[in-house]
């Protein structure tokens, strides 16, 4: 086969404080990738020219600025633009473990499939304790996508995903532009969805960082808004790949439920007023599509959560309101210095 190469797709929003951390983590790799593709997203603040600046310095980077559109559109341009053999995605404040991306990951690329993923650490602010995120209790699995794909890479990051750039390209995979928050959970879902092979392993490989300021902890919209936004753009994915690929799906609809549990889950541990998720509850279970998803379908851990929220929904309610009082003592007591 021809030489493989990789891509490098950075999405950039007012990311100066983290930026150049996480290029220099791409850029002392033991091998060298091929291309950095930095997508300004209408960045106000110094971004715009710490990415032109990373751009004379190293001749594999490239940098695109457009007017802000939000981070699946930044993220699509960078598919576009990619004319390697594999893409991966790295958020301008996360970083690279120093092992990403070496020999022996080159090699399982050079297998050419659709999909290659790893495991990822998830990070206080300053990079510091971390933990790993294990999804897998296998060394290494290899899949061939379609509806028995779905749930296989649970809460793995999209950062520490490969994807063939012509299995996207073919399939006219891309992220849903509009929403803030999903967008990556949907794309990757869509992707094992059509995918012919994917192989994955508990090496990790990418460094998630969480802090005050990430887009996912800086919602604009209700609890609720949100997740009705999020519910519909699930159900939407079934829609497309119908209408796109002729594929009779109903996923879509059963992550839209998964979600549902979520939201009430991340709704009464923000201890916000009880009647009005009451009356959506109920009304919830009252719709012909509740149930789509059965209890053994749920990944493992939700499945306690749902069996509570279908049998013992006031045990449902005090667990969540309790999490929440735990989450308020340890973030006054013992959050970091």
């Amino acid at each position: 086969m021809d030489k493989m190469t990789v891509s490098v797709v950075v999405p950039i929003y007012n990311g100066s404080k983290y930026l150049e951390e996480a290029i220099d983590s791409i850029m002392s790799q033991p091998r060298m990738v091929d291309n950095i593709i930095l997508v300004d997203d209408g960045s106000t603040d110094e971004s715009v020219v710490i990415c032109d600046n990373l751009a004379i310095k190293f001749p594999n980077i490239q940098v695109i600025h457009q007017p802000n559109a939000g981070v699946s559109v930044a993220r699509n341009k960078g598919i576009l633009l990619s004319d390697d053999t594999y893409i991966v995605f790295c958020d301008a404040d996360d970083m690279w473990e120093k092992n990403f991306f070496d020999d022996d990951v080159i090699d399982i690329l050079s297998e050419n499939y659709d999909i290659v993923g790893f495991q990822h650490y998830n990070a206080n602010e300053i990079m510091g304790d971390r933990s790993l995120v294990i999804n897998q209790d296998k060394n290494q699995f290899i899949e061939g996508g379609g509806n028995q794909a779905i749930w296989k890479h649970q809460k793995r990051h999209l950062g520490c995903l490969f994807f063939r750039r012509e299995f996207l390209k073919l399939k006219e995979i891309e992220f849903p532009v509009g929403l803030t928050y999903n967008e990556d959970e949907i794309f990757k879902v869509t992707a094992e969805y059509l995918s012919e092979s994917m192989s994955f392993y508990s090496k990790p490989m990418y460094i998630y960082r969480v802090h005050k300021n990430s887009t996912v902890h800086n919602l604009d919209k209700s609890i609720i808004d949100r997740y009705e936004t999020w519910m519909q753009a699930w159900k939407n994915m079934d829609k497309w790949l119908l209408k796109k690929h002729g594929k009779k799906t109903d996923f879509g609809k059963k992550f839209a439920e998964a979600y549902f549990i979520e939201m009430c889950e991340v709704y009464l541990q923000e201890f916000k007023p009880i009647k009005p998720l009451n009356k959506i509850m109920k009304e919830h279970m009252k719709d012909p599509m509740f149930g789509v998803l059965k209890d053994e379908d749920y990944p493992d851990y939700m499945k306690k959560d749902v069996l509570l929220f279908k049998n013992r929904r006031c045990l449902f309610v005090l667990k969540h309101r309790v999490l929440g009082i735990c989450r308020c003592i340890k973030h006054l007591f013992f959050r970091n210095p």
